[in-house]
């Protein structure tokens, strides 16, 4: 039986196989596993490259007019003994970087709202089809070992501890 860990225990994973939103739908399963060990009162409980297991919560292929989309959510860990550790993703736009990682997935895409531009970029979309996403393996992410409500309080900014 796994150690009950604090609800801010970080553990950084990474994709074990590619995620496209051509092909992938929303309630489909993806796989990821952990990077390093993590110890917790001088013992490892979540060795490096445990697997782990979410699910695809949004799924959008590219059409007419918009690029493809993918929402992803990891859920547990999955040790050999078949024991589950439930996590919780973290949304921290910098929760690689306290880590020492970079090349984290950004956790939305976005534009930048010009007067009067949004109609021509508008126009242009609907003539041209977007591209599909592609999450390929290897992509890095965050999560808390920890299913808790405590977990909200490390989302903040600060970096857990």
């Amino acid at each position: 039986m796994l150690p009950a860990l604090p609800p801010c225990t970080q553990v950084i994973i990474e994709t074990s196989k590619p995620v496209e939103s051509r092909t992938t739908k929303a309630g489909d399963f993806f796989q990821f596993k952990s990077i390093g060990a993590v110890t917790f009162q001088g013992r490892i409980v979540i060795p490096s490259g445990t697997p782990g297991y979410g699910v695809v919560t949004l799924a959008i292929a590219a059409g007419r007019g918009h690029g493809g989309a993918l929402g992803l959510e990891p859920l547990y860990f999955k040790f050999p003994d078949g024991e589950e550790l439930h996590i919780v993703r973290d949304r921290r736009p910098n929760a690689l970087a306290a880590q020492g990682y970079n090349g984290q997935l950004p956790g939305y895409v976005g534009a930048v709202p010009v007067p009067g531009l949004g109609l021509v970029i508008g126009a242009y979309n609907a003539l041209h089809k977007g591209k599909d996403v592609t999450i390929s393996p290897g992509a890095l992410g965050s999560v808390f070992a920890s299913d808790s409500p405590e977990t909200a309080k490390c989302q903040s900014n600060v970096a857990p501890g």
